[in-house]
């Protein structure tokens, strides 16, 4: 039974200001299950159950599935789905940051789209997460491979575009399959632009003057095996001529082109 056929025997009428646009294209689930690499030992995350199509699937190839499901009219149609499915009504933003679930090792999901900018920064510190494929809009994807936090923690491959033809209702923007995954361990050191923004993201409720010096002490210890000071660190940033109602601005309010412009500015140490 399609879902189209489904939602209509039941009565229920895909909410527009929820972003529920399903997938119905089968080969996508195909593609979207091939590039998760399932096995049996994975826990999932699932975000956006529906009429749980995907979910089923996913049971199916994993040891374990955690699926989320903001919309209580889907309970009825989810009440025999497999034993090895834990079904959770709630907002899926909400329930990450509440529950701090950690118990998943890969997510796969056709996501709202609302919640793609909140989901990515979840992704950058949730290092439980080993691989995600989703299906996000096709603009946000491109923005997402050069996000100066983004990129600093996560890689953003995309697999296919999704034609619009795929989703019932039809979304109005251009979509793609993506497949997210964490920047490996050994490259993680490389690159010290990217070193000192996952410094700072990960320091945002200190000042920017407080959370350079870390960076700073950070990335001096890992390039040359020794200690920086703080006074030497300061001297660094004193260098930098920054405004100090920047430095004393939380680092959580900071523009997103500080994070590239600093790099650059702060040069070899």
């Amino acid at each position: 039974m399609s879902v189209e056929h489904i939602l209509e025997v039941n009565r229920i009428k895909p909410l527009v200001e929820w972003d529920q646009n399903f997938i119905v294209d089968d080969e996508m689930f195909q593609l979207m299950l091939k590039t998760a690499e399932l096995k049996e030992g994975d826990t999932l995350l699932e975000i956006g159950t529906g009429t749980g199509t995907l979910t089923r699937e996913l049971a199916k190839r994993s040891k374990r599935v955690t699926t989320i499901e903001r919309d209580e009219r889907f309970g009825p149609l989810l009440e025999d789905l497999p034993k090895n499915v834990d079904l959770i009504f709630d907002e899926a933003i909400h329930f990450l940051y509440k529950s701090r679930a950690r118990n998943f090792n890969k997510m796969v999901a056709c996501i709202p789209y609302s919640i793609c900018e909140p989901l990515m920064h979840y992704l950058c510190i949730a290092s439980n997460v080993e691989v995600s494929v989703l299906i996000i809009p096709m603009g946000f994807a491109e923005k997402a491979q050069k996000h100066p936090i983004f990129s600093a923690f996560l890689k953003t491959e995309i697999i296919a575009s999704v034609p619009k033809e795929a989703f019932y209702p039809a979304p109005k923007v251009e979509s793609a399959l993506v497949k997210i995954t964490r920047t490996p361990e050994y490259l993680k050191d490389k690159d010290e632009s990217a070193f000192l923004r996952r410094s700072l993201y990960l320091q945002s409720d200190k000042k920017l003057k407080n959370g350079l010096v870390e960076a700073l002490i950070g990335l001096y210890v890992l390039k040359h095996k020794k200690q920086m000071t703080q006074n030497e660190a300061r001297q660094v940033i004193e260098r930098l001529k920054l405004d100090e109602k920047l430095l004393v601005s939380k680092i959580a309010n900071l523009p997103l082109s500080l994070y590239e412009e600093l790099p650059k500015r702060i040069g070899p140490l």
